[in-house]
């Protein structure tokens, strides 16, 4: 589904496209489709009203953010003024990606590999204000959830039903997916199966190069060392959409030195 924003009148936009603030005045409202998520807003008197629904599966049934809940589902926040600005942003996953290569590979020691990954966005609803405050996040996509690691030492990830691509095309941008860089580097002295690896999502930000999205790069290195990968993060956008302009930042900074497992030497466990 392509994006696209239905105005009622009252309600005022003050950016192109999804993102962005929407002025709502008493009597106001306005849908949004990105991509298979629906979200439509509505000022009623002193409370902003939030729907959001899903594409139709094949039974006919709409999901919402609400489980059970039919496609009319309101949720209501009390919200005082003439008029209050309800902002639209993209976030990245709170948890871990676990995707899989288009086609597995190796890298030989001393081989640097570019991929990248499409990554469904969530969708931040934000009242503003003085101190802007995080109403919603919904994902533009339902991931399940998975375990990277093993039983001891792992954790809680989402499984994305993604392939990692050695190369892009204008076809593979959509307005609810984030392209991802990534940059694997075999620092070991042994042959590198990349079959499946961890994508750490909550420490990216996101970049708008014209209608496309773009997570800034990110570069592991693999050294065969127990406490996982190094793994660096630049914090400008990629070379590929050099100049455009933030949109989101990360939700968590990245830590100095991180180091995290992020090529898999064991079976995750999907269907939680």
């Amino acid at each position: 589904m392509t994006e696209n924003r239905t105005q009622i009148p009252g309600a005022v936009a003050q950016a192109e496209g999804p993102w962005g603030a929407i002025d709502l005045p008493v009597g106001a409202s306005t849908e949004l489709d990105i991509g298979p998520l629906g979200v439509a807003l509505r000022r009623e008197r002193s409370e902003l009203w939030i729907a959001v629904k899903r594409e139709l599966d094949g039974s006919g049934a709409a999901a919402t953010h609400n489980e059970g809940a039919t496609e009319n589902a309101w949720t209501r926040w009390a919200a005082a003024g003439e008029s209050i600005q309800a902002r639209i942003s993209p976030a990245l996953a709170d948890r871990p990606l676990v995707v899989a290569p288009e086609v597995p590979f190796r890298l030989a020691p001393g081989i640097t590999a570019r991929i990248y990954v499409r990554i469904p966005l969530w969708v931040r609803i934000t009242l503003a204000g003085p101190t802007d405050v995080v109403l919603l996040e919904e994902p533009t996509v339902v991931m399940s959830d998975t375990w990277w690691g093993d039983l001891g030492t792992g954790e809680l990830a989402y499984w994305l039903p993604t392939r990692a691509r050695r190369e892009v095309d204008d076809t593979l941008f959509e307005p609810h997916l984030v392209m991802c860089p990534l940059v694997l580097e075999n620092e070991s002295e042994d042959t590198l199966p990349v079959e499946k690896l961890a994508i750490r999502v909550m420490h990216m930000s996101i970049f708008r190069s014209g209608s496309r999205l773009w997570a800034n790069q990110t570069l592991v290195r693999y050294e065969d060392e127990p406490e996982g990968s190094r793994i660096d993060m630049a914090e400008r956008p990629p070379t590929e959409a050099a100049g455009a302009e933030l949109l989101s930042s990360p939700r968590e900074k990245i830590p100095r030195g991180l180091r995290a497992t992020t090529f898999a030497k064991f079976k995750s466990i999907t269907g939680f």
